[in-house]
């Protein structure tokens, strides 16, 4: 894609989508701001996932396809709601604010400039993380070249179960990295996730009580936690998870405290863009959806006049299996399992059939453990939390607990509502550290941090008298911030330490003073020509800065990896220079838990995963006798089961089949466990075969003679 024109492309792309998502909220009512943008989001992902799974499986997988489809959405869209009345401004009419509104527009201004600066940030790195190069970013890429939807397999991983993971997040990235076909804007797709988890937050906060003002305030506390900052940095969906699952928090909320069904729809459609993100998604998703049947069968019982449950359900769960329901399905066809490769028992009765062996992984004393350090122990890579940060999920728990026992506090805030949510939140924590295996990471407790940060202004309101609240919440949100500045240890990864948030309040204040002063001065005297020309001249400047930045990683990508990956970096460097002679790319077979940067910076290079297993089974549904784990702890199980027992002539011919024209082995790691790769034992031994490009203690990467 030509310099300059990339994020012109990259939006023009987005705008179908986008406006349909707009025009699909007026028939629901949200008036305020943090309702439309958390809505407006809900509603782009949801046509986001829906367009792709119109597309994929047909192998139309391409611009064309995506802009048709897209189109025909916003045209659908337009013609639903041509009838409907626009939604009034939601900022209002400056006569209108009151000092509690103003504190509310500054507060969402400051939380507009802590996300600028971390998209900011976000465009100046190449994408980082193991996940993001394995499979999140790697997968909408392959689907891309193909045009249509595969199973991707990627060797060195232990857990080759990541190809039946649920898949929507990956969805998300496909749709960024289609317009531009590189990975450059959708790397910042999580830091735009963070952005719309302030609405959620302040909308989750007000729906269960909290005054607007507390409610504004006292969510900033969610910006500065490290584990958020450091996560939108890097293509996971650890972020985009918490967003789903907190919108759909608090539209169920609102729709219970304001009777209004219509919102049970964005509900529903957010969970299940939860649920089919991840597939902890679900163990978010059950308590609450639990809480929500409790609720209605108790409804029931208590009035039998009351008109049947049964549309509502439709409502909310008619969205959330569109949203949620197809990763799951696509297992199911392929294997027969929506779950694999996990095995569902029901007492003695196997209820689903999968690839994990009973018993392995129970042990959970690792996962507990880590969980444990994950709030009390700075030192945890990119998802680092300082002890402070405690204060963001465990003072609004036990002060909403407490408060939730006073008549006074229950006055103040809708009690059934909030203790649902609260009791669900305890339940959501105790499943993710119970039931998640021990292999699974801290930063999965990121999506209960965001919803204890939308219970702190609620605990507020309920304990703190009318005129102390929104100094408290301000209170709050500043304490979080200063805490958080303290120097992190020196094995703080990734995390944010006080220079980073130097950075990111030196670019925050100013832009939130601009913005909160642009709107409360000039925007009410603006003509509708003055207005459009602001705009302009915004979006070129914007423009131009995006452009400058996307400019700038691409020139220090490989150096940029060098400073994170330091012994994959040079191989990259070299296959890069390989492929730059090609103008249609290379065929690299790869070898490696990292593919995705040996597709090049153009993603021109096809990367292919070649089985070494002599049966040439490729997926783990495909091998019929898994065996057993040497032990419950035997981490490397799956990993084996696809790399024995090995056959070269199998390798060979697949290889030649594949037209590989390079080699990529990533092979130190597994030789450290005493275990060499086969394809470097073939590859070393055949050396007329296999022409050595560049090697060292961990990679050697060689050109191919067919």
């Amino acid at each position: 894609m030509l310099d300059g024109v990339r994020l012109l492309v990259f939006l023009l792309f987005q705008l179908p989508l986008a406006l349909a998502a707009w025009r699909l909220l007026r028939p629901l009512g949200l008036r305020r701001w943090d309702e439309r943008l958390a809505g407006g989001a809900v509603v782009y992902a949801a046509l986001a996932t829906v367009s792709f799974w119109l597309l994929a499986p047909l192998g139309l997988l391409g611009r064309p396809g995506a802009l048709i489809v897209a189109a025909g959405i916003l045209a659908a869209a337009w013609l639903a709601t041509r009838r409907c009345e626009p939604p009034p401004p939601p900022l209002g009419p400056a006569e209108g604010w009151t000092p509690r509104r103003i504190v509310e527009l500054c507060a969402a201004a400051i939380a507009l400039g802590l996300t600028a600066a971390r998209i900011h940030h976000a465009l100046e790195l190449p994408p980082l993380g193991h996940d993001s190069l394995t499979y999140h970013l790697f997968f909408p890429v392959k689907w891309l070249q193909a045009g249509a939807l595969e199973r991707v397999s990627v060797p060195l991983v232990r857990n080759a179960s990541i190809e039946y993971f649920p898949i929507n997040g990956e969805i998300l990235f496909c749709w960024w990295i289609l317009p531009t076909g590189d990975t450059a804007l959708a790397n910042v797709l999580q830091g735009v996730a963070l952005g719309f988890v302030y609405p959620a937050t302040v909308m989750t906060a007000r729906a269960l009580g909290a005054r607007d003002d507390v409610a504004a305030a006292g969510a900033l506390a969610v910006l500065f936690v490290p584990a958020l900052a450091g996560n939108s940095l890097i293509g996971n969906t650890e972020l985009l998870l918490g967003l789903f699952w907190l919108a759909g928090i608090a539209f169920w909320a609102k729709a219970e405290t304001t009777g209004d069904r219509r919102l049970l729809l964005l509900a529903g459609a957010a969970l299940g863009l939860a649920i089919g993100t991840k597939l902890i998604g679900a163990v978010l998703a059950g308590p609450l959806l639990i809480a929500i049947a409790a609720r209605e069968v108790a409804r029931t019982i208590g009035d039998p006049d009351r008109p049947p449950a049964l549309p509502r359900a439709a409502m909310l769960l008619g969205p959330l299996l569109a949203t949620g329901a197809p990763s799951y399905l696509w297992n199911m066809i392929a294997t027969g399992n929506p779950l694999y490769p996990l095995t569902l028992r029901v007492g003695g009765l196997t209820v689903l059939d999968g690839a994990v062996p009973p018993g392995f992984h129970e042990k959970h004393d690792g996962f507990t453990a880590a969980t444990w350090e994950f709030f009390v122990n700075e030192g945890q890579g990119q998802m680092a939390l300082h002890p402070q940060s405690a204060i963001v999920l465990l003072l609004p728990l036990a002060a909403l607990a407490i408060g939730l026992a006073l008549p006074a506090a229950r006055r103040r805030v809708p009690a059934l509502p909030a203790a649902l949510v609260l009791a669900s939140l305890l339940a959501t924590i105790a499943g993710l550290v119970l039931l998640i295996p021990k292999l699974a990471q801290p930063r999965q407790m990121i999506p209960p941090v965001l919803l204890a940060a939308a219970l702190l202004p609620v605990a507020i309101t309920a304990l703190a008298p009318p005129s102390l609240g929104t100094i408290l919440g301000a209170v709050v949100a500043t304490i979080v911030a200063l805490a958080h500045a303290l120097p992190p240890s020196p094995d703080g990864g990734l995390a944010v330490n006080s220079d980073l948030l130097v950075q990111y309040g030196m670019v925050a204040l100013p832009v939130a003073a601009a913005t909160a002063g642009f709107v409360i001065a000039a925007v009410p005297r603006l003509d509708r020509n003055a207005t459009i020309a602001v705009a302009i001249v915004a979006t070129v400047c914007v423009h131009a800065d995006v452009e400058l930045r996307l400019q700038t990683a691409a020139e220090q990508r490989l150096a940029a990896w060098g400073l994170f990956y330091p012994e994959l970096a040079p191989a990259w460097a070299i296959v890069e220079e390989a492929s730059a002679e090609r103008e249609d790319g290379l065929t690299i077979a790869s070898v490696t838990d990292r593919p995705l940067p040996l597709c090049g910076p153009d993603l021109r290079n096809r990367v292919v995963t070649i089985p070494v297993r002599g049966d040439g089974a490729e997926h783990l549904h495909e091998i019929e006798q898994l065996g057993a784990p040497a032990s419950a702890e035997d981490q490397f199980f799956f990993l084996e089961v696809m790399r024995r027992p090995g056959r070269y002539e199998t390798w060979r011919e697949r290889l030649r089949a594949s037209g590989a024209e390079l080699l990529f082995i990533h092979h130190r790691e597994r030789a450290r466990q005493g275990v060499e790769n086969p394809e470097y034992l073939w590859a070393r031994a055949r050396r007329d075969e296999f022409e050595v490009l560049y090697e060292s203690r961990a990679v050697v990467v060689y050109r191919i003679r067919h």
